[in-house]
């Protein structure tokens, strides 16, 4: 490094994001509140299945005590790694910055690239509870032999969505009014692969910054999309399940 490059990098200031309100629910996002309903399966709030208009959608309560109140509470929507990945992202983005990187790496990543990271890490998971919940009503062999197949997050984006569904995920996602978001997620694909395999600036600033502000954006084009496909079968494996657990039982020994 060059004596100009060490000062520039020395004097290189941490980005400013623009941080969500201190609010758990920002995060929580469209998921706050939501339940599978035990008519449809569709995902939808507590008082009227916003899918097929039943008015009693909630399967099952939990009792919580709060302050000496026991309540009952309706099983949620959000499973526990999608709760810890909300809650990473947000540690993450409230994390002070000093320029450590840019002091040693003036061509670095951003200071905050983990969130990029954290998000996509996330959007597989969510994808993977829609795939497998449309693949549920498969023999569990067609249902391994498909993944096996399509084991790539594109493969499964461009191909495995379209054997399940009978249409591809950019259409439904446009249909849905989510226009934008198709490219957005292609594109955070490629950064983070360009990321891994060497080009540390590929998640720079801007990325971060706009992964931020699409995080609420995509998981309500992710529940636009699960209840025009995934519903219909009560019976269906909640998406706040293990579906990898649940898949490896009912296929081993067989």
């Amino acid at each position: 490094m060059t004596k100009k490059e060490t000062s520039d990098a020395k004097t290189k200031k941490a980005p400013n994001l623009t941080l969500p309100k201190e609010d758990g629910l920002w995060w929580l996002g469209p998921w706050s509140n939501l339940v599978h309903c035990k008519h449809c399966h569709g995902l939808t709030g507590p008082r009227e299945c916003s899918v097929c208009g039943a008015n009693d959608p909630v399967s099952s309560y939990r009792t919580e005590e709060r302050n000496g109140v026991v309540l009952e509470i309706s099983q949620g929507a959000v499973s526990h790694t999608m709760h810890s990945l909300l809650l990473l992202m947000k540690r993450e983005c409230e994390r002070p910055t000093q320029g450590e990187i840019a002091q040693v790496l003036p061509n670095s990543a951003s200071e905050h690239a983990m969130i990029v990271i954290l998000f996509w890490t996330l959007f597989e998971h969510i994808f993977e509870q829609l795939l497998r919940t449309g693949a549920g009503s498969l023999p569990p062999r067609v249902t391994k032999d498909l993944f096996n197949r399509h084991q790539s997050i594109g493969a499964r984006m461009n191909g495995l969505y379209s054997i399940l569904f009978g249409a591809t995920m950019e259409a439904d996602l446009k249909e849905s009014g989510h226009n934008k978001t198709y490219d957005f997620l292609r594109r955070v694909q490629k950064k983070r692969n360009d990321f891994i395999h060497g080009d540390a600036e590929a998640i720079d600033d801007a990325l971060v910054a706009e992964t931020l502000k699409r995080l609420r954006d995509v998981q309500a084009a992710w529940l636009a999309i699960y209840n025009k496909r995934c519903t219909g079968n009560p019976n269906a494996p909640p998406v706040w399940q293990n579906h990898h657990a649940q898949a490896t039982s009912r296929t081993s020994g067989k």
